[in-house]
Formats: structure tokens, C-alpha cells, sequence
């Protein structure tokens, strides 16, 4: 079975070295975008015929459109290799917990069904307004370095009224002069949402190449979209979820997310950075759950990765 990989990634190329020779066989090819802030050269060394590494790169901000576009460029150059089967999209700090056969037999079992978080949006986050109507506007390329505004004419609720004017402020502390235009325009002019029905969930997913395939036909032809979502925050985990729905004749056939991910507790923005202490945590996820993320070795060593192939060799042994 033909499995494509984009992989995002900004930093640790021994990391990507290791995500890449776990996964890496015949039918494996591997779309890599690093981030345009960092230097490549340290990179190129993997490079090899099933190694591409894109050259259409994006300076990637967190919480913002470059995300998606990004990705979007990964699949763009997917169909233009006529790469079909399943194209799964991970960061460098995703690692798989199931062996390349598990991965095979599950999408080989599952081979009509895309895997993606998506569910109507309003019933994914409760201020789920900040994320549709209100625009991002971004200070620098930092993280949480931007301030998120409401039209006034968008405005529902004292709740939302007292957003606006705390971001407002925020904005004038923060915000580089170039931005004062933008902020006025945002305040009078009543944001347009090109979608009537919006879908949100987590960001990773694994698509069939036709569903590639579809969303690439809808952004050529509906450009307002796009338009839209630059403007949102973290369209990276609502812009595939939506867009899947309007594909045309698509048979809806999701299943959750193939990435398993621990938030912590309480309202965490990044999810946990595991380490030994979670290893059986990570075992015991159901056969639906063929990644984790995230794993560092910069900060917390290779131990886990080094635990968790152990135990996946163990594993297959076991089942000669």
C-alpha cells in the first residue's frame, strides 16, 4: 500500500531522521516542509528519492493560516507526483506507536474511510465566534503574538463587547504602527463567511488521495475561502474539517483522528511532551491510534522513542 507522509517540521533533523527510518519502506514517500525561518542545510542530508523536501516554503506562525498553507503546498505537490493511496500529515514531533504492518492492515481495513476530527464547530468549542467571525491580526511571527478583533457590526453580546475591547487594547500596547490600518478596517466592516455550516477538530489527519485530490479542486475554484480563513485563528483546525463537506458526491465516511495527543489538564494551548513516565499510557491506545504526539529529544532525551520500539519489536516477535 502507497502511504504519502507530509511532515511540518521546524527544528531537530535527527528527530525527522528517526520519524522517516521508522516509517520508510518501498511504498513510503515522505513530503517534508520546513519551516522558512530555519536554515534547510542541516536538513538536506536525508534527502533522497523518496525524501522530497518542499521548495515552496512558508514562514510558519503559530496559531495562523501558514499552517494550513503550508500543508497545502505538501498536497499540491503529492498530486503532482500522482502519488496515490493514503497521505497522512504529522509534524516532526509526531512518532508512530504501532509497527509499519499494524499501520498498513488498519488503512487497509479501513480503505473507503478518511480519518479526521470533525464535528460542527459550534459543538467543538464554546467560543467558537473568536474563531469564525472575529479576524487575527498578527503583531510578529511569535507565538500568541497577535490580537484577535470583532467587527463592531459582528458584535452579539456584552461578553463579545468586552473581548473586543480588551484585544483592542492589547492591540494598541503591542502592535507595530503598519497594523493600524488593518485594525480600523476590522472594526467597521462586517466580516463575510463564504460557508454556511462550518466543521472544527483536532488538526492531523489522514486523507484517500481522491479526498486530496477534492480539496485541492475547491481552493482553485473558490478563492474566497482561502481569502477567509487567513484571517481566522487556528484555521488549521477548522479549514480540512470543513472543507471535506463540500468536496462534491463525497460519501461521508470519517472516522477520528489516527494521532493520539494528551492535553493535559485544564485549558492547555500545546498538548503534553512525552516522556518515559507515559510509555504504557502510549501502548495501551486502541488499534485506531497509530501516532502520538509530541515527543521531543532536545528536551526530554530519546528514552521513550527507544521504549516504545522496543516494545513494538517485542511485540512482533510475539506474533510470528
Amino acid at each position: 500500500m502507497q502511504i504519502n507522509y507530509i511532515i511540518l517540521t521546524h527544528k531537530s533533523p535527527t528527530q525527522l531522521e528517526r520519524l522517516i527510518a521508522k516509517l520508510d519502506d518501498e511504498e513510503a514517500t515522505f513530503f517534508v516542509h520546513i519551516d522558512l525561518k530555519t536554515n534547510i542545510e542541516q536538513f538536506k542530508y536525508l534527502q533522497k528519492e523518496n525524501v522530497i523536501f518542499l521548495e515552496d516554503r512558508v514562514d510558519v506562525v503559530w496559531g495562523d493560516f501558514s499552517i494550513v498553507q503550508a500543508t497545502l503546498n505538501a498536497m499540491k505537490s503529492v498530486v503532482a507526483h500522482k502519488n496515490n493511496g493514503y497521505t497522512i500529515l504529522l509534524s516532526g514531533q509526531d512518532y508512530p506507536i504501532k509497527s509499519k504492518k499494524e499501520i498498513k492492515e488498519y488503512f487497509s481495513k479501513n480503505q473507503d474511510f478518511d480519518f479526521i476530527d470533525s464535528a460542527r464547530i459550534e459543538t467543538v468549542w464554546g467560543r467558537y465566534r473568536e474563531r469564525t467571525v472575529a479576524r487575527k491580526i498578527n503583531f510578529s511571527s511569535k507565538k500568541k503574538d497577535f490580537s484577535v478583533i470583532y467587527s463592531i457590526f459582528d458584535i452579539r453580546s456584552l461578553f463579545e463587547l468586552c473581548i473586543l475591547g480588551y484585544n483592542t487594547l492589547k492591540f494598541f500596547i503591542h502592535s507595530p504602527l503598519k497594523n493600524y490600518k488593518k485594525l480600523f478596517t476590522t472594526l467597521i466592516s462586517k466580516r463575510k463567511i463564504p460557508i454556511s455550516i462550518q466543521y472544527g477538530g483536532w488538526a492531523w489527519w489522514a486523507f484517500q488521495y481522491t479526498t486530496v485530490e477534492g480539496i485541492l479542486e475547491i481552493i482553485e475554484k473558490r478563492e474566497e475561502i482561502i481569502d477567509y480563513y487567513k484571517e481566522c485563528l487556528l484555521p488549521d483546525e477548522m479549514f480540512f474539517q470543513t472543507l471535506i463537506h463540500l468536496i462534491p458526491n463525497y460519501k461521508v465516511n470519517i472516522k477520528e483522528s489516527i494521532t493520539y495527543v494528551n492535553w493535559g489538564k485544564g485549558k492547555a494551548v500545546s498538548p503534553i511532551t512525552f516522556d518515559e513516565s507515559n510509555l504504557e499510557e502510549l501502548l495501551q491506545q486502541p488499534e485506531n491510534k497509530l501516532f502520538a504526539r509530541k515527543f521531543d529529544i532536545e528536551q526530554k532525551g530519546i528514552i521513550i522513542l527507544d521504549k516504545i520500539d522496543e516494545n513494538i519489536q517485542k511485540k512482533h516477535i510475539l506474533l510470528k
